[in-house]
């Protein structure tokens, strides 16, 4: 067995602008991101989405009633827990958040 070799990253580059662009693609600019460098680097995304149409949505996700939801995306360059399921709670991957834009579960924002 091997032992984990985390990837190395600058912590002085702007790892946040490909995310930022990445998500401005499918209509989502008004967000905060958090990065993690410590086992490679991993982006947490937070966002507001109107939920749209709730028999879409993921059961998991808490919704309030006319409210948005605040939904967690992890960008990341190597693999977690989150992954092999795609939905925690409020916290999700970007193809399980691309799936809720896609099917028109959760408005875009132009």
């Amino acid at each position: 067995m091997s032992a984990f070799q985390p990837n190395e990253f600058n912590a002085e580059f702007d790892h946040q602008a490909s995310v930022r662009e990445m998500f401005a693609a499918i209509g989502f600019t008004d967000l905060s991101i958090k990065t993690v460098l410590t086992n490679g680097c991993s982006h947490y995304v937070t966002l507001s989405a109107e939920v749209i149409d709730k028999s879409k949505m993921y059961t998991s996700v808490f919704m309030y009633e006319d409210f948005p939801v605040t939904i967690t995306v992890r960008v990341s360059d190597h693999r977690s827990g989150l992954d092999a399921v795609g939905v925690d709670g409020d916290k999700m991957t970007f193809a399980a958040f691309n799936k809720l834009v896609e099917s028109g579960a959760i408005a875009k924002h132009a």
